[in-house]
């Protein structure tokens, strides 16, 4: 009768533990981000890329870099919409060299650019330039996160040293305060940004 007693006893004790360790971790996770949501933000931000991509390519294709400029003017910002609406979460491109004013980074967003160039810059892979985050201001909570863009060779025709004449007369005649020139293959271009409220 002891025995069971005692193993009654061990069981319930086993029981109290693991449910002492389960409501621990329930509640770890409620005070960290969901990692449902940077898995979201991971994949809104590749699909935004692959349908940018698909977009810039089609249209270098039919009408040149001075139609790539167009589609970055016209159909990024709907194409950024599109995400948004489909994902709950605000996405949108930024840059410490923008070439659209609404592009320009806010001071989250500058501090996690610095931290990707000061990665580039000691051989970190552009595929390890992603950063999120809770952040919180006032009675503003909201989950961010950031992936950022590497300059790739095709990018110098609009965004390098020497661009070609007709693009630069579509970029001055889109874009007067452009800002976004003078890069080289391998540096920061800027970042996908995501945020949703929590």
């Amino acid at each position: 009768m002891q025995r069971l007693v005692d193993c009654i006893m061990k069981g319930g004790k086993m029981k109290q533990s693991a449910f002492s360790i389960l409501g621990a971790a329930l509640l770890l996770l409620a005070a960290s981000p969901p990692a449902s949501d940077e898995t979201a933000a991971a994949d809104a931000a590749s699909r935004f890329a692959t349908r940018l991509k698909t977009a810039l390519s089609q249209s270098i294709q039919e009408g040149g870099f001075s139609g790539a400029i167009e589609v970055c003017h016209i159909q990024a910002p709907k194409i950024a919409e599109d995400i948004s609406r489909e994902t709950g979460m605000r996405i949108r491109r930024v840059s410490l060299k923008a070439r659209n004013v609404s592009n320009r980074p806010d001071p989250w967003e500058i501090k996690v650019l610095r931290e990707f160039e000061t990665l580039l810059s000691k051989g970190d892979p552009p595929e390890s330039l992603v950063r999120s985050e809770i952040v919180e201001s006032g009675k503003t909570r909201e989950f961010r996160y950031m992936k950022g863009i590497v300059t790739q060779g095709l990018c110098l025709n609009c965004h390098g040293k020497e661009i070609p004449a007709e693009v630069k007369t579509k970029l001055e005649e889109l874009y007067p305060d452009d800002g976004a020139r003078g890069h080289q293959v391998g540096d920061l271009r800027g970042a996908f940004s995501l945020r949703k409220n929590l």
